[in-house]
């Protein structure tokens, strides 16, 4: 069990270390250090608790599962928020464009859409439409998409205690479609919405607003996939209404080509 957690914060180590080795602005990578802490922490204090308990044996079954539940969720958390911090990165530089080609989008939401089920907390369901008339094969950059789609079903997942979230995919215009995610959770304030696709920036941010205990995060998600989707040439937006829940929707082409080829936009 030890050797098992030890193995997660090395995991983390070199995700740590791939985005530290990333040029960023020093004003933010000051801001994701702090946010870091946490989650690290956590991880080592649950390994030395294990370590000890391998020479005395005083914790039960029950209380060692917990902690190495604690170990894995500490861990995931810490992943997602480097992940972020290096794709806030990569879309910031010139180096590392968007590139478009055929994506069988059908097949990349339902695996997205799998792996997040794990994930959902006791008594929020998590749906997948995809609108009949919407092509499964569409222009765009797979690794961007997920990200995006990613990004979005974390803040679902983050803000909704009880209800559902929904992924859909439905046509926008002859032209484009929408990819939406749709929740029942705690929405977003009026004033925050032209704000929250910011940097930095989160909807809540404040103890109360932190009463489940995993509003957790950069602020750097929507900022992140603000920027992908202008780069796949799409639009993003929101509508929300604070108890009820939030849509979160971004637009894509809908025009395919072949496979074999792409082309790359910065």
């Amino acid at each position: 069990m030890v050797a098992n957690a030890n193995q997660s914060i090395r995991y983390s180590q070199q995700t740590l270390d791939e985005a530290l080795s990333t040029p960023v602005p020093d004003h933010w990578l000051a801001a994701c250090a702090h946010e870091l802490r946490n989650p690290i922490a956590q991880i080592e204090a649950a390994v030395m608790v294990l370590a000890a308990d391998a020479e005395t044996g005083y914790l039960t079954p029950a209380e060692r599962q917990q902690y190495l539940h604690d170990i894995a969720a500490a861990n995931q958390s810490l992943n997602v928020l480097v992940e972020d911090c290096i794709a806030f990165a990569k879309s910031q530089q010139s180096d590392f464009p968007a590139r478009l080609q055929q994506v069988d989008l059908y097949t990349l939401l339902t695996q997205l859409h799998h792996s997040f089920l794990a994930q959902m907390y006791p008594g929020i369901q998590l749906l997948f439409e995809y609108e009949a008339t919407v092509p499964h094969y569409v222009l765009g950059d797979p690794q961007r998409i997920s990200q995006c789609v990613a990004n979005l079903l974390r803040n679902a997942i983050k803000f909704t205690e009880k209800g559902s979230i929904v992924l859909r995919v439905s046509t926008y215009s002859p032209t484009h479609l929408r990819i939406t995610v749709q929740d029942t959770g705690i929405g977003v304030p009026s004033e925050k919405i032209h704000t929250i696709w910011q940097v930095f920036t989160k909807a809540h941010d404040t103890v109360a607003d932190q009463s489940m205990g995993r509003h957790k995060g950069l602020g750097l998600g929507l900022a992140i996939m603000s920027r992908f989707v202008k780069q796949m040439q799409g639009q993003v937006g929101v509508e929300s209404v604070v108890g009820e829940g939030s849509t979160f929707y971004f637009t894509l082409p809908i025009g395919v080509e072949d496979s074999s080829s792409y082309h790359e936009l910065a």
